[in-house]
């Protein structure tokens, strides 16, 4: 095991490079910080190429799962002082374990279709922290994939996969052009309902137990026009107060869970 004390190590500044997309891109690798992170990662198959550690931020309850997953990987470990650890984490919760990873990207080639699916689509949503949120919803809810298009944050950015909580890794997450993942819907008899402040039907009274896919755009420009004139619905959430529409994320939930409610009554 390698021993890290300085900033300068060229390992850490490999680390530091992966905070920018066009790092990440260019070497295909991404940061996984946090042990349920890690584990989750790799019981998706991801591959680890390295591992960074800091005893002294685990050692106690948490000592055991960060030993399972050292013993399960074959990658170099070095373990790094808490100063350096803090320098290459990137959440506010530092739980001592930190690898780098390739994940693949999955595209519509990876996506097989079943019979009266629920999936989500999203578009454009620019923050990482709403990505992983959504993810979380998609991986409790047993959406059977998410469908992010044109994003304007990449899927596996260390923020999404904090925020997560590495359900990213749980979930199938297809990247496409809306013009393919269109395509897609429409050869596979999938019924797309938009969600949009300017929706014509309450979300509650559409009927979700057909083949469908639950579609919503960014906080601030909602969906495109594009998916407003494909959407076969366009639904509303009610409300009563001044805003017009909820967080992302939440709006995700609901109509996920209405999904599921309906589906599992049935």
């Amino acid at each position: 095991m390698i021993k890290i004390t300085s900033f300068s190590n060229p390992k850490i500044k490999d680390v530091a490079r992966l905070r920018e997309r066009r790092e990440r891109t260019k070497s295909g690798l991404t940061v996984i910080e946090g042990i349920r992170e890690v584990a989750a990662a790799i019981k998706a198959g991801v591959e680890i190429t390295e591992v960074f550690i800091c005893p002294s931020l685990y050692e106690g309850q948490a000592q055991g799962d960060v030993e399972k997953i050292l013993e399960g990987s074959k990658a170099e470990v070095s373990e790094v002082s808490r100063e350096v650890f803090e320098k290459i984490c990137f959440g506010d919760r530092s739980e001592g374990i930190l690898v780098l990873g390739r994940a693949k990207v999955k595209t519509l080639k990876d996506l097989k279709a079943k019979k009266n699916p629920l999936l989500m689509l999203i578009e454009s949503v620019e923050k990482p922290g709403n990505l992983g949120a959504i993810l979380r919803t998609c991986d409790a809810a047993g959406i059977d994939a998410l469908l992010v298009c044109d994003p304007a944050t990449d899927i596996y950015n260390p923020n999404v996969i904090r925020a997560s909580l590495g359900t990213v890794f749980s979930v199938d997450v297809i990247a496409g052009s809306r013009e393919d993942i269109s395509a897609f819907f429409k050869n596979n008899r999938i019924r797309i309902v938009a969600a949009t402040p300017s929706g014509n039907k309450n979300y509650t009274s559409l009927d979700f137990r057909a083949g469908t896919v639950l579609a919503l755009g960014s906080e601030m420009n909602g969906l495109s026009e594009f998916w407003l004139k494909t959407a076969d619905e366009r639904a509303f959430i009610p409300m009563k107060g001044q805003a017009d529409s909820l967080n992302t994320s939440v709006a995700a939930a609901l109509m996920a869970y209405e999904a599921i409610r309906q589906r599992e009554g049935a």
